[in-house]
């Protein structure tokens, strides 16, 4: 499993629940392309984070620990863990 934390800053009127629903559905569309690349990657994942409908900024995002990317083994599929927005405040 992949564990995200990070700092967020929403968009007003957006509710966290919803927002980080949002990011997950937008994780399990990339996971096909990681997949076939064998890696995770962080700026991937940012790029995904701050595109996300309602996010209106964050900060500190670390991927299991740390804020680089993670390879997949070929017999592997990337699966979404923890997903903690306070995680950097």
């Amino acid at each position: 499993d992949i564990d995200y934390t990070f700092a967020l800053e929403m968009q007003p009127g957006e509710a966290g629940e919803v927002v980080i629903n949002r990011f997950k559905e937008r994780l399990q569309g990339y996971y096909v392309e990681a997949k076939l690349e064998g890696v995770v990657r962080y700026s991937r994942i940012g790029a995904l984070l701050s595109s996300t409908s309602g996010v209106k900024d964050y900060t500190d995002l670390t991927m299991n620990g740390d804020a680089e990317n993670i390879i997949i083994d070929e017999d592997e599929y990337p699966v979404t863990g923890l997903v903690d927005p306070g995680g950097g405040a």
